[in-house]
Parts: structure tokens; sequence; C-alpha cells
């Protein structure tokens, strides 16, 4: 791809597919492991009818887990236990983990507007639309039936880029 092509690309080239979508009705938990199973950090809410009513990120969970508790300071089991010496004797489980989220709906703790691109919105529009509203990641509707078709995010278009980069090294 030469970088005339780069600027070029329209959302429909630098979106990923499938996208994986959590329901607005899920509970928090059953979303997070969503985001885990698949190793992304954030994907559209979609409602019963398949309707894009919200985004959900994991910045949207710890700032859901940090306002119900805001009086509690959390040391990890991990920092206390290493101050004993008894850190290593324990089989750490990996990855992110959410606790006592219990019956919270998604859309309780989801972010409610909705950045969109249309499929054919050139890389500075999608590109600006990040920016300019301090977000990783925007859904792109199909123009002519408002249906979801893929989610570019930062790292899309950094992958682009370093594909690019790359290619001229």
């Amino acid at each position: 791809m030469s970088m005339e092509r780069l600027f070029t690309l329209t959302a429909a080239d630098l979106m990923h597919r499938p996208v994986h979508t959590i329901r607005d009705d899920q509970s928090v938990h059953e979303a997070a492991a969503v985001l885990i199973e698949h190793g992304i950090q954030g994907a559209p809410v979609v409602n019963r009818f398949g309707k894009v009513v919200g985004v959900l990120s994991a910045t949207d969970i710890a700032r859901y887990e940090r306002d119900r508790h805001p009086d509690v300071v959390r040391e990890s089991d991990y920092y206390r236990l290493a101050e004993t010496g008894r850190a290593q004797d324990v089989e750490w489980e990996k990855g992110f983990h959410i606790e006592g989220t219990g019956s919270t709906k998604v859309r309780e703790v989801m972010t409610p507007k909705v950045y969109s691109v249309p499929e054919d919105a050139h890389i500075g529009t999608v590109l600006g639309t990040l920016v300019d509203n301090h977000i990783h990641r925007v859904v792109v509707l199909a123009k002519e039936n408002g249906k979801l078709q893929g989610v570019v995010s930062a790292t899309d278009i950094m992958r682009a880029l370093l594909s690019e980069w790359i290619r001229r090294c």
C-alpha cells in the first residue's frame, strides 16, 4: 500500500469483522467475559432488535466498580502477600477479573452515546471522530439501513500505518 493509497482508505477498508457485540440486557459480568474471550477492550452494545444503543468498554466497567465503592482503597492480594514473602506460593490467575457485579445490566454501565461513521467515510473522518471525541473505537454503519457493519479502532488505523511503514522499509 502506498502512502497515497493510505490516505484514500475508508472505514470499510479499516474496519474489523466479525463484530463482537454485547446485549444491553446482559450482566456486566457476562459482558466482561465477552471482552476477555475475544481479547478486545470494548464492543458495541445492541438491544433485542439488534440496534446499536451504546458501547461498553473496559474503562466503563472500571469506572462502574470505582464508583460503586468510592471509599474503599483496595490493595491487590498479590502485593499484600508479597510483603509477607508468600506471593510466590500462590497460583495467580492471569487476565482481567470482575467480581461482585451481580445482576447489574450492561445498559446501566455502558456509554449510551454511539459514535458512528458510514462505510464510505474517509480515514480522515474516522480519525477526526476518534480524536475529537476522545474515543478508541467508532462503529461503522451501513448507509442504506443503519445496520452494524464493523468497528474501526485506533489499533486498526495503527495497523494500516505499520503495514505501510514495513512495506517501505
